[in-house]
């Protein structure tokens, strides 16, 4: 039992927890809180839970609070994987959770006169050339944060606050992306320069079963008039198939100097959307066996969606709403039967 009898390593807020590179074989790891790592660096920050490449398994693992952070003045600033950072291999996460990670790269120019680039990606895990696969897992409140200042015509750019991979994909099985941010910032003396942030929960092709990606957020701003600036995918970035599945409340935020542009909800940009038996805030799914959320007063009844639990209340529309065959576990993500009569959605 992780909870009442906790193995912890700790990285006390100096160094990474474990870097662990094989070429052949799986790393696992069980029954741990990997926590407090910090990887500062003034140009490649990565992995301060985990750095590892090749296949990994995380069963029972919580990894928390750890930091990448990369600052840099004359070249470029690069943080990838608060949490955890692959170069390689698949990262399999099963009853675990990755939570209040972050990753941090600043480009600053002390000579006002050169440009630089900065960029963070995966604020709670980063997967380089290899698949992500979540079951029976949570990926909460993390960040991916850049900025820039004092240069310009330089580029600043924000990914996956809570997922990114580069290549493979992200698949998750009664699992929730919920809480994360994705944020990229220009100070008002980087003129001319480009601002990007996609994905607040993940960035990449993604599949969904039984799972949720809620309350999110993708952000950018600019403090100077001539910078050119985006945001994109509150929830996810990419081409995303969902099965009995939630996309809800995932939001984007820009600013111009000081003044909002925009506010609101945005659950899934670029790419292809495949849905069956799912729900997505604002949209009408009905023709694919989902919901229709455009209903006037439509409510899903979650227990708490302000406070962050998106468990069903009795009555919710998505209690014995979903397709059986798509999920055989017997689990859902609080450790209760999946099935009750006809699995649910989410």
């Amino acid at each position: 039992d992780i909870d009442a009898n906790p193995t912890i390593i700790d990285g006390n807020d100096t160094h990474r927890v474990i870097k662990a590179e094989h070429a052949s074989g799986t790393l696992f790891l069980e029954g741990l809180t990997i926590q407090n790592g910090n990887v500062s660096d003034v140009q490649l920050a990565y992995g301060a839970g985990i750095h590892t490449s090749g296949n990994t398994y995380l069963t029972n693992v919580n990894v928390q609070n750890n930091m990448a952070l990369s600052f840099q003045s004359d070249m470029s600033a690069a943080a990838f994987g608060g949490g955890i950072y692959s170069s390689s291999g698949s990262i399999n996460l099963i009853n675990s959770q990755v939570s209040n990670n972050y990753s941090n790269a600043s480009y600053s120019d002390i000579d006002e006169n050169l440009s630089g680039n900065s960029t963070s990606f995966g604020g709670g895990v980063y997967s380089f050339d290899g698949s992500i696969i979540l079951i029976n897992s949570l990926i909460s409140d993390n960040t991916a944060s850049s900025s820039i200042a004092n240069s310009s015509n330089s580029t600043t750019n924000s990914a996956g606050g809570g997922i990114f991979t580069n290549s493979g994909m992200v698949s998750l099985t009664n699992s929730s992306v919920i809480n994360n941010t994705s944020i990229a910032s220009s100070a008002s003396t980087a003129e001319a320069s480009n601002i990007t942030s996609y994905g607040g929960g993940i960035h990449g092709v993604t599949n969904l079963i039984n799972s949720l990606v809620a309350n999110n957020t993708v952000s950018s701003s600019r403090n100077d008039p001539i910078s050119n600036f985006i945001s994109a995918g509150g929830g996810v970035i990419g081409a995303l198939t969902m099965k009995n599945s939630i996309l809800w409340g995932n939001r984007i935020y820009e600013e111009d100097e000081g003044q909002v542009q925009a506010d609101g909800f945005n659950e899934h940009e670029n790419g292809a959307l495949t849905t069956s038996y799912s729900l997505i805030k604002g949209s009408d799914l009905s023709n694919t066996n989902g919901i229709d959320a455009t209903v006037s007063g439509f409510n899903p009844l979650f227990e708490d969606e302000a406070g962050g639990d998106f468990r069903l209340q009795t009555g919710s529309p998505l209690i014995n709403a979903g397709l059986d065959s798509y999920n055989t576990t017997t689990q859902d993500l609080d450790g209760n039967l999946r099935k009750f009569g006809a699995i649910d959605i989410g």
